[in-house]
């Protein structure tokens, strides 16, 4: 009695097989052929189509041999009331996948072209070669793949980890409350550098805003906010970003009781640098508070007439800061002017710059 699960095959069988498999495309491109007229190649898409049924089949093929690798064949089967085995044809189909696999994964070009022969068996043998391996490539790659993206997630979960807990410390270490803790400098960059980009603009945000609320009524704070700009910095390798260099600036400039002018102005000319760069228009602020700077630095009267007047030109909102400058806040702006009264006559009228020193205390 025969066996209808398992069946021993000989040489004969093997290659009707392979015939059956490999064979079937050729007709159908001869005839595309006849149809051209003669024995020229025919089109690229045609080429292409008859290299991938070839591959496939010879794959196919492979994946047969690999079924028969101990000289029996196994025919699809039920092996109990919820479970049918393929056999020989799952054997065919991993073959199949194989075969187109490895050619996916090889590199170089292959040219199916009938007036070369030995292409062709070279297809063929690579094909046959991934087909024989396909269960073993298809679960490799399938393997790589769920590494690669088991490897992304748990990348992914510890950003947000990290993001999170650089989060909570700038929150914490901003806390106007006098009785909580600040976090020393060191551990909060690090907190920040280790954080998802996501968690770095929050960061930013946040250092921003505290900043933005602060150096008006409470200056002395805002020297918290140093570490944390100093570690976008460090982090900007590229000089992507001009803003943290502008905020940092903007806190040496005004933080009590001792401002730092000659940080602010190298902070504040390193954002310009990396906005011009950009060619990234407006954030004309940073030419008004490194004016400021300079005038503190006793800089050279044409340095700072140059950032007032781009102010004035370029900034119609912050340009009202200079044509029409607070008492108070900008004090130091008005005796300046003041002080270059005579040289800056001609500019003062073009610009309608009008300031009172009536206020100002000796």
């Amino acid at each position: 009695m025969i066996n209808t699960k398992r069946l021993k095959i000989g040489p004969l069988t093997v290659i009707t097989v392979f015939l059956v498999l490999i064979a079937q495309p050729v007709p159908t491109y001869a005839g595309h052929l006849w149809q051209q007229g003669g024995t020229q190649a025919g089109p690229p898409a045609s080429s292409a189509y008859l290299l991938w049924l070839v591959v496939g089949g010879a794959g196919m093929f492979g994946g047969f041999l690999f079924g028969i690798k101990d000289k029996k064949l196994t025919l699809p089967h039920r092996s109990s009331k919820y479970i049918i085995e393929p056999g020989f044809i799952g054997d065919c189909l991993f073959g199949l996948a194989g075969g187109f696999l490895v050619f996916i994964l090889l590199p170089g070009n292959f040219a199916f072209d009938l007036a070369q022969p030995e292409e062709i068996i070279k297809i063929v043998a690579v094909a046959v070669v991934g087909g024989y391996g396909g269960r073993a490539l298809v679960e490799k790659v399938l393997a790589q793949q769920f590494y690669e993206l088991e490897s992304n997630i748990e990348e992914m979960r510890q950003e947000n980890k990290q993001g999170a807990v650089a989060i909570a410390l700038v929150r914490q270490h901003l806390d106007e409350d006098n009785d909580t803790p600040l976090i020393p400098d060191e551990e909060l960059k690090q907190a920040i550098l280790q954080a998802s980009s996501s968690a770095k603009v929050e960061v930013f945000n946040m250092a921003r805003s505290f900043r933005m609320a602060q150096y008006e009524n409470r200056p002395e704070l805002l020297a918290r906010t140093i570490p944390i700009f100093q570690a976008l910095i460090e982090d900007d390798k590229d000089d992507e970003f001009h803003r943290n260099h502008g905020q940092l600036g903007f806190v040496y400039k005004d933080q009590q009781p001792h401002p730092q002018w000659k940080l602010a102005e190298a902070e504040l000319s390193r954002a310009i640098q990396i906005r011009d760069k950009q060619n990234t228009g407006g954030f004309l602020m940073y030419e008004l508070n490194r004016a400021i700077c300079n005038i503190n630095l006793g800089a050279d009267f044409e340095v700072i007439k140059s950032d007032l007047d781009k102010v004035v030109r370029l900034g119609p909102e912050n340009g009202i800061l200079v044509r029409r400058p607070h008492p108070q806040k900008s004090r130091t702006i008005i005796e300046w002017i003041n002080q270059n009264l005579p040289r800056l006559q001609d500019w003062i009228e073009v610009n309608d710059i009008q300031y009172d020193i009536s206020n100002l205390s000796p």
